[in-house]
């Protein structure tokens, strides 16, 4: 199932859409109006830049030509705009004639399956049930959903089924099982969907476990630019043994023959200034030799004995 987020709003629009999870958008007067001092259409031109997916655009006309004017104005602004048209005769005489012009378009206050029927015939791109207005007067709006989900499964009508007015993340959990195709959210109710009371426990308890042992750690190797992760990094005798477990650099000698030596070695041995290979064999490596090969290793300069694997 897809999922939109149903605003007019700048801001919650680019923020959902860096998490990489947003498909489309939905919109209508009334989110519009929200928005103050910035004109409709320059509203309406931003969203179509910023995502790539659907956008849906709802004018004010309720008679068949004006609507027609309107929808060819909003589908002008953009290749991925979508024209809302209220489910009403006007409207669908205007979504056949559109749907014949290319014009996508989204029929939208659905409240029964016969009405999504009738937008489907039409040749509709999306239909719109409002689940939580049904429920608002005792309805289920999630049976709607699903009635239609099965009529245009049954009959291969290629109309999607957008199911909007969510209320809740537990809308669009029951969207998703019941067969929509998308679920138009509004922005703080996505934002619910990634919460958990066990999830931040969790967290919690690992972040617990890691600081506790991470304590004997050199306090600021893991603020080092190391070479495996961002850039080079300054390597002495007290963090040494931090660097070489947290990088894990893997190494090989000129002929291409692996070394053992320093692929998540601990160095020991430092005031003898000598280090062990993994396998226990003394290399007798002057430490202040192998501190500059480190280093130049993070910095991914050329060294006489290793170089980084590709």
């Amino acid at each position: 199932m897809k999922l939109f987020i149903d605003s007019a709003n700048i801001e919650e629009i680019r923020e959902a859409v860096s998490w990489g999870i947003i498909d489309g958008v939905t919109t209508n007067p009334s989110l519009m109006a929200k928005e103050k001092d910035v004109s409709m259409e320059n509203i309406a031109s931003e969203i179509c830049r910023m995502v790539k997916g659907p956008v849906s655009l709802e004018g004010g006309a309720v008679e068949h030509e004006a609507m027609l004017k309107e929808g060819r104005v909003f589908a002008s602004l953009a290749k991925n705009a979508v024209f809302k048209i209220p489910m009403t005769i006007d409207g669908i005489k205007t979504v056949k004639k559109l749907s014949t012009e290319g014009i996508k378009t989204n029929v939208t206050l659905v409240f029964s399956a016969n009405q999504a029927l009738l937008a489907a015939k039409a040749g509709a791109t999306f239909v719109s049930p409002f689940i939580g207005r049904l429920d608002d007067i005792g309805q289920s709006g999630i049976d709607l959903i699903r009635e239609i989900a099965l009529i245009f499964s049954n009959h291969d009508l290629k109309t999607k089924v957008l199911a909007a007015s969510i209320r809740s993340s537990d809308h669009v959990r029951q969207s998703a099982l019941v067969g929509a195709d998308v679920a138009t959210v509004p922005f703080q109710i996505l934002k619910e969907m990634f919460n958990h009371e066990l999830t931040d426990k969790g967290i919690a308890i690992f972040q617990k476990a890691w600081k506790e042992k991470t304590n004997n750690m050199s306090p600021n190797i893991f603020n080092k630019q190391l070479k495996v992760i961002a850039g080079p990094c300054s390597i002495d005798e007290n963090n040494v043994e931090d660097v070489m477990e947290i990088a894990k650099i893997k190494v090989k000698n000129n002929s291409g023959k692996k070394q053992p030596a320093v692929f998540g070695t601990r160095v020991v041995g430092l005031k003898s200034r000598t280090a062990l290979s993994r396998d226990g064999k003394n290399m007798g490596i002057d430490f202040q030799v192998y501190k500059k090969n480190m280093e130049a290793f993070m910095a991914g300069q050329p060294v006489d004995r290793f170089k980084l694997l590709p």
